[in-house]
């Protein structure tokens, strides 16, 4: 399914999604290199960084499966989602998402936008469920995915290590289905 390029407008800000593309690499790196220099929010720490070649070799090998969607504002990437499809039968009706949005465009809507293009994605293509880890820590994300219709479905206990601390780390899903979710 191709992924269309959109112009929004988000609380003043004309903000473009499109499918990434392989010219994308060092820009999506730079994201998620900053964000994993924050702590706190990615698995990844800036020392398992892939290379700008290896990120466009993987860019550039996205399964038609699996999709990857860009947010720009005024040229400059600030944001993504990545979405991977389940291979095996059993789980072909469900995603795993990964989300992120640089520091200085959070809270300004563009990560709801990315989720709405997810989902969007996800429902041309068969897909019924989306999930994600979220670190139990960023509440401001937790928040964010709990007002975009996303539940917190577990929680698991000391996951994640930063540092020397343990975290917990929930995990969050949407039922995209048509019908009705008997857990919810």
């Amino acid at each position: 399914m191709t992924i269309q390029t959109e112009m929004h407008n988000v609380r003043g800000l004309q903000v473009l999604l499109r499918p990434v593309q392989v010219e994308d690499a060092e820009a999506t790196l730079r994201i998620v290199g900053d964000i994993a220099a924050e702590g706190g929010m990615f698995l990844i720490i800036p020392a398992e960084l892939r290379t700008a070649e290896q990120q466009r070799n993987v860019l550039a090998g996205i399964s038609p499966n699996d999709a990857f969607i860009v947010a720009e504002v005024d040229g400059e990437l600030v944001g993504f989602v990545d979405i991977h499809r389940g291979h095996l039968a059993k789980l072909r009706h469900t995603a795993t998402l990964g989300i992120g949005v640089a520091a200085a465009y959070r809270s300004r809507g563009i990560g709801s936008l990315l989720l709405l293009a997810a989902e969007r994605w996800a429902r041309q293509v068969g897909v019924k469920r989306l999930n994600f880890g979220v670190f139990a820590t960023n509440e401001r994300a937790v928040k964010a995915y709990l007002r975009c219709g996303y539940q917190q479905e577990g929680c698991m206990r000391r996951q994640i290590r930063e540092g020397d601390q343990y975290l917990d780390e929930y995990w969050m899903g949407k039922w995209l289905g048509d019908d009705t979710d008997p857990q919810s």
